[in-house]
């Protein structure tokens, strides 16, 4: 198995944190349908009425999360994550 990933030093405000970043073995690409509908009116000069509906489905979404070591930034991580 082949460890994939990084770690960086990343300063914030006065000190200095670590953040690790790696990879899921067990990720598939993600996919999307998408849906666009649109209306344009003009009936009349210096007037448009223009309306737009869209929508959009993901499956297997891929995001990114970040973990900072230190005490503080843990706690708030577990504060936005909650």
């Amino acid at each position: 198995m082949i460890a994939i990933g990084r770690m960086e030093i990343v300063k914030d405000g006065a000190s200095f944190v670590t953040v690790r970043a790696s990879g899921n073995q067990d990720l598939v690409p993600e996919e999307s349908t998408a849906f666009n509908l649109g209306f344009l009116l003009e009936p009349i000069d210096d007037l448009s009425i223009e309306l737009d509906y869209w929508s959009f489905d993901f499956t297997d979404l891929i995001q990114q999360h970040w973990c900072v070591e230190s005490r503080a930034a843990s706690q708030l991580w577990s504060k936005l994550e909650n």
